[in-house]
């Protein structure tokens, strides 16, 4: 209830401060103009809002504030923390957009620009100074008012909240900063049909305002909480930074590899005869895979000093995400390229279609997408076979498996497709010898990569079941009985099979150099035990197993409810029904497969059509 009250008390706080706040800013923007309205309509709509968003904006933050003064809980909890964060956030981001408005206003004055060109077209310097002021002044109350609430340290709700708070703004701040580095690689490397002065003077502009607003946040601020999260103990072991880091590194590299493959598409449509120019492709790897390249490269040194504190499991486990992350992309490019080259194959071999740019483009993304693929995932597949752990991980099972349910998938649809060509021709239909051969060729494909990846899910159940063999055989399990002819010792000493059984008798003395996994005690040999048995058993680490007689006439209680079954087994026997102790009723029993069983129905009932009828139609293609 709490939470809810939380979650009342922010949201409704933060509607009504973002409805009074922006009808100011426009009432603002309207003075610096000159004329508060035009119409009647203007200045009222605006009017309007502030006198009715601003009673109920400081209705609800006074009580939020008085709960928050009023008891500790209330100042650390995780709705106040994401609010006074998300509150910072829309304050000081209209402002920093204001600002970059204002440097931009600045610029056009300086620098004779395209007519048509204008940067941040929706602020006026008027309103970009009314934003600026206002949005500032409120940054600044709540950011006082945060400093207020961490002044005795930050509990963990605060902490996560701004880690998240921090590292969005990082992320914003290097897409500026990557923004502004492409606009100044445009003006020594520019688009072939815009030479002219003035378009250079745009990217100048351009890169002066992306990389000032980059700069501000990555080297401003950025730094300082870089340096703070590798000194702070807490934060060193952020799964969230973490993440920020491997999604930057990820982006990167997806980017520079998409510039330069662009790049060598063209290269080979030229090379085979189209009237392509390579300027174009050549620009594109210089502007965009050059500030790739280098935020993958600085992201990949930052994840590697971060993690370095981590412990080596852990550190394993967040570079198998990002192999096998880059691993799946690559397959999926390795793909798309065998569907253009096979796509390329059925236009020549049927319609004699010379198309060059499906060559191109198949050969290009096929060996990118190899490369990609084979090399991540050789690196786990060795890893796998040498660790035992990173063979059972459960991110490599998803992986196995996700790309499995795909293939099959895939394979299902284009054997769809395919069957459907020969089984139309069979009817008399024309037969469409290149949609056959396309189909044809991807379920191969795709039955290729299923074939592959069950494999290897095989070999892993195989690798398994001979690991918990051996460790099977290595576990030994003492068995005491009152006698060395016990009838249940013979189940337990199965030939070839189960763990290393070693009988003794209460008679014989307590083993003293032998260590066992278990102990298994017949009830007979319980009621016989000698003093020496008795400390030995109280002094064993290890598992302890009770086996009664096997007598109808006893009715065994066991498990933490034992003492509360008693009273219903007495109350059953008082009635004349036959007590069964720890068995669930059948009843429910049926009941709850049903139901589980009409889920999985009516699941797949929903899902499958829909699947089948996208593969279908994607195998026609």
């Amino acid at each position: 209830m709490a939470s809810l009250r939380r979650l009342y008390t922010y949201g409704a706080a933060l509607a009504a401060l973002e409805a009074w706040l922006w009808s100011l800013v426009s009432l603002t923007t309207k003075a610096l103009r000159g004329a508060l309205w035009a119409r009647p309509e203007d200045l009222a709509g605006a009017l309007a809002a502030f006198i009715i968003g601003l009673p109920v904006f400081v209705f609800h933050w006074r009580w939020a504030q008085r709960d928050a003064a009023a008891r500790e809980e209330e100042r650390h909890a995780a709705v106040r923390a994401g609010a006074l964060y998300l509150a910072l956030a829309l304050a000081w981001g209209p402002a920093f957009h204001a600002a970059a408005a204002l440097l931009a206003r600045g610029l056009e004055g300086l620098l004779p620009l395209p007519q048509w060109t204008t940067l941040f077209p929706g602020l006026s310097w008027q309103r970009a100074v009314a934003v600026l002021v206002l949005h500032s002044l409120v940054g600044g109350y709540f950011a006082f008012v945060l400093r207020e609430d961490t002044r005795a340290g930050l509990t963990d709700a605060p902490a996560i909240a701004r880690r998240w708070y921090r590292y969005l703004w990082l992320s914003y701040g290097v897409v500026w900063l990557w923004l502004g580095v492409h606009d100044f690689l445009s003006v020594f490397a520019p688009p072939d049909d815009l030479f002219a002065p003035l378009v250079l003077n745009k990217f100048v502009a351009q890169g002066i305002v992306f990389a000032a607003g980059g700069l501000l946040i990555v080297v401003g601020w950025g730094v300082r909480w870089w340096r703070e999260s590798l000194s702070g103990p807490r934060d060193r072991q952020s799964a969230v930074i973490a993440g920020f880091l491997v999604v930057w590194t990820l982006a990167g590299l997806a980017v520079a590899v998409a510039a330069v493959g662009v790049a060598v598409q063209r290269a080979l449509s030229v090379l085979l005869g189209d009237a392509y120019r390579l300027y174009p492709p050549a620009r594109t790897a210089l502007v965009a895979g050059v500030p790739s390249l280098a935020l993958w490269l600085a992201a990949q040194r930052g994840l590697a000093r971060f993690a370095s504190a981590w412990e080596a499991p852990r550190r394993a486990s967040l570079y198998r995400l990002m192999l096998s992350t880059i691993a799946l992309a690559g397959l999926f490019v390795l793909s798309g390229g065998v569907v253009s080259l096979l796509s390329y194959i059925s236009g020549v071999w049927f319609a004699t279609l010379q198309d060059h740019v499906r060559l191109a483009a198949g050969f290009t993304w096929a060996v990118f997408g190899l490369a990609l693929w084979a090399l991540p995932w050789r690196a786990l597949q060795a890893e796998a076979e040498a660790d035992e752990t990173a063979r059972r991980t459960l991110l490599r099972r998803a992986y196995l498996y996700f790309v499995l349910f795909v293939a099959l998938m895939a394979a299902m649809g284009f054997a769809t497709g395919a069957t459907f060509e020969v089984l139309r021709a069979l009817l008399g239909a024309p037969f469409h010898g290149r949609g056959f051969v396309f189909a044809l060729g991807m379920t191969l494909w795709a039955a290729a990569v299923l074939v592959y990846h069950a494999h290897l899910l095989w070999e892993d159940r195989r690798a398994d079941a001979a690991r918990s063999e051996a460790r099977v055989r290595a576990f030994r399990v003492l068995a005491l009985s009152a006698t060395p002819d016990a009838p249940w010792l013979e189940a337990l000493q199965v030939e070839g099979e189960g763990p290393t059984v070693v009988a003794r008798t209460v008679a014989d003395a307590p083993p003293t150099e032998e260590t066992f996994g278990a102990v298994v005690l017949g009830e007979d040999a319980w009621l016989a035990l000698s003093p020496a048995w008795q400390r030995w058993l109280a002094a064993f680490e290890g598992e302890r197993i009770m086996l009664p007689r096997e007598d109808d006439r006893w009715l065994w209680l066991h498990g933490p409810h034992a003492r509360r079954t008693a009273p219903k087994l007495l109350h059953d026997l008082a009635l004349g029904k036959r007590p069964t102790p720890g068995r669930p009723s059948g009843v429910w029993l049926i009941l709850a497969y049903l139901g589980i069983f009409s889920l999985i129905s009516w699941a797949l009932g929903i899902a499958l059509p829909f699947v089948l009828g996208l593969l279908f139609a994607g195998g026609m293609r």
